[in-house]
């Protein structure tokens, strides 16, 4: 089995990113059905880099296929499944904060009384209130859920830059650049679905989506296993 599964491992960031550049070359130009055919191909090519590392953590498995699971759902057509896609993800921010408060220096509010903590905080907040204001409208009774998984998505970029300052690894840069990216991924999918999608909208949350999930990946594979345990 190890010798079937070692070519693979070998050569697995060499087919990641080939999947990955034929998902977002197939959104770009508007190949659908290749295109989900990629996106469901996608997760497997990452979770195969996974393995190419040493480090194995049970929480980052489960991210791994939460992300999966997700993905799928965000691939109907379906309004309820769309929804459904959301709430998964948010299951993944959820871990993606416990991961990341565990490793932190003192409690989730000690944070605050670090150096640049409240203006990164404010950056955010406010980035938020802008995505919240240009969606209003076409939000209805989806406005609380909107802001609610909103709130903890921001909440997870502004700790992963806490951890950045406080350890400055390039470990900790990958993750703060990953969960910045999986925002602007959120941000986009966002304005498509309640605004207007288009093809240069499906192809930069690809674009946003597949980065945040790689440098996502690379902080769990290089990261020391002791401060990622689940």
């Amino acid at each position: 089995m190890n010798s079937i599964l070692s070519f693979p491992i070998k050569y697995s960031i060499y087919i990641f990113w080939i999947i990955a550049l034929l998902s977002i070359k197939t959104v770009v130009f508007q190949f659908e059905e290749l295109a989900q055919i990629f996106k469901l191909l996608f997760t497997p090519s990452l979770t195969l880099y996974y393995f190419s590392g040493k480090n194995r953590s049970n929480a980052y498995f489960i991210i791994l296929f939460f992300s999966w699971i997700g993905y799928i759902l965000i691939l109907s057509s379906d309004f309820s499944h769309i929804l459904a896609g959301i709430i998964v993800f948010w299951g993944v921010i959820l871990l993606l904060l416990d991961t990341m408060i565990k490793e932190l220096i003192g409690d989730f509010l000690i944070q605050f009384k670090k150096k640049h903590a409240l203006i990164v905080a404010m950056v955010w907040m406010i980035y938020l209130l802008i995505i919240l204001i240009i969606l209003y409208e076409n939000l209805g009774s989806l406005f609380w859920p909107i802001l609610f998984y909103g709130t903890f998505l921001i909440g997870a970029g502004f700790l992963s830059f806490m951890l950045w300052t406080e350890q400055r690894n390039r470990t900790t840069l990958s993750l703060m650049i990953g969960i910045t990216l999986l925002i602007f991924s959120g941000t986009l999918l966002s304005y498509g679905l309640f605004i207007e999608n288009t093809s240069f909208i499906d192809s930069l949350t690809e674009l946003t989506y597949i980065g945040s999930q790689f440098f996502i990946c690379y902080y769990f594979i290089y990261q020391p296993e002791k401060q990622h345990e689940f």
